[in-house]
C-alpha cells in the first residue's frame, strides 16, 4: 500500500551543477563546491563518483553533538580505532584554515573487501548550525588531491536549520492546525506534515496529516475526480465511505472520506485555476481518527493559498 510512502516527506534530488558552482546537498543543510567528476549523489546524502568508486558523504548530527563528534579526531589513534571496524587506519590529524577558524582533518587509508581507497575525515558546525561529518572516500583512480579536498573542506557552508516559524512562513499555503495536530515537517514550500503525536511512531495508526500543493492537468470544475485518482494512486485497496463537495482552500472543492484495512483517510482538494491543487489529507487508525475528527476539519477549514 502507498498511501504512507505518499505522507513520507523525502527531500527532492536535485542535479548538481558544473564542477565550480556550489550545489545544496539534497536533505542536508550544507552547501560546498563539487571536486571535478562529482555529482550530487541519488542513493545516499553526498557526492559520487560513479566512474572511480568515490564518494564524499554528508551526515548530520545536533549542534549539541559537535564536541562529542569531533572529540574522536583528537589524535590519529582515537580517530583509527572509532574506524577500525571499516578498514581505516588514520596517519595523521591536521588543520584545514577555514573561515572563522579551522577544522580537523583525518588523512588515512581504508582497506576493505580487498578494495584499497583514500580516507579523509572532517568535521564542521556546531553553534546554533548541525554538527556536520564530512567523510571522503577517494578510489585509486580518482585525481583528487589532498589540496583539491581541503578546497571542497574551505568551500563548506552549514546553514542554520530554519526554525518551525521561518518553514511555515515559508510555504505555498497558510493553515492552523487545530490541537491535538501541529506542524511536525517539511520537505518543500509545497508540503507539510501534521502530526498528534512526539517522536516515532511504533504503530502506524496515530493520526498524522499532510497538505500538499502539486501540479495538475485537471481543471478547476474537476476537484472530485482529482481526489478520487490521488486516493486510487496512493491506496489501491481504499473503500470510499463519503463523496461531498465542501468548501476547502477559498473556494469550493471535495471531500472524500474511505476506509484502507482498519484505516479512516479523509481527503480535502481543491483544484485550483492556473493548474495545481491544494489537498489535505489525514489518516490514522479509524477509532483514533475519529477521536479527533473536528481537530481535522478545523484544520481543513483553515488553509488557503498564501
Amino acid at each position: 500500500m502507498r498511501l504512507f510512502t505518499a505522507l513520507a516527506l523525502v527531500a527532492a534530488l536535485v542535479p548538481a551543477g558544473s564542477d565550480a558552482q556550489s550545489v545544496q546537498v539534497p536533505g542536508t543543510s550544507v552547501v560546498l563546491t563539487p571536486p571535478q567528476g562529482f555529482r550530487v549523489a541519488r542513493s545516499f546524502p553526498g557526492l559520487e563518483n560513479p566512474t572511480t568508486a568515490s564518494r564524499i558523504e554528508i551526515a548530520e548530527y545536533p549542534p549539541a553533538q559537535f564536541a562529542e563528534v569531533s572529540s574522536v579526531f583528537a589524535s590519529p589513534k582515537t580517530a583509527s580505532t572509532r574506524y577500525a571496524s571499516e578498514g581505516v587506519r588514520f596517519t595523521r590529524i591536521e588543520p584545514v584554515a577555514i573561515e572563522g577558524g579551522s577544522a580537523p582533518l583525518a588523512v588515512g587509508q581504508q582497506a576493505k573487501n580487498g578494495v584499497e581507497s583514500q580516507k579523509y575525515v572532517t568535521v564542521l558546525g556546531g553553534g546554533e548550525a548541525n554538527t556536520v561529518l564530512v567523510t571522503f572516500t577517494l578510489g585509486a583512480r580518482q585525481q583528487t588531491s589532498r589540496a583539491d579536498v581541503e578546497n571542497v573542506v574551505r568551500s563548506i557552508r552549514v546553514r542554520r536549520p530554519p526554525t518551525p516559524e521561518e518553514t511555515i512562513a515559508g510555504l505555498a499555503f497558510t493553515f492552523k492546525a487545530a490541537p491535538p495536530f501541529r506542524f511536525s515537517a517539511s520537505a518543500d514550500p509545497n508540503s507539510a506534515l501534521l502530526t498528534t503525536f512526539d517522536g516515532p511512531d511504533t504503530t502506524g495508526g496515530k493520526p498524522v496529516a499532510q497538505i500538499t500543493r502539486a501540479a495538475t492537468m485537471a481543471l478547476p470544475s474537476e476537484s472530485a475526480k482529482t481526489a478520487e485518482q490521488n486516493l486510487q494512486a496512493m491506496a489501491a485497496n481504499a473503500v470510499i465511505k463519503q463523496r461531498a463537495a465542501t468548501p476547502f482552500a477559498g473556494g469550493q472543492g471535495a471531500f472524500l472520506s474511505a476506509t484502507v484495512d482498519n484505516r479512516t483517510v479523509m481527503l480535502f482538494l481543491r483544484v485550483l485555476p492556473g493548474g495545481t491543487y491544494l489537498q489535505f489529507l489525514a489518516v490514522g487508525e479509524t477509532l483514533q481518527l475519529a477521536d479527533v475528527e473536528q481537530a481535522v476539519r478545523e484544520t481543513a477549514a483553515s488553509i488557503d493559498l498564501r
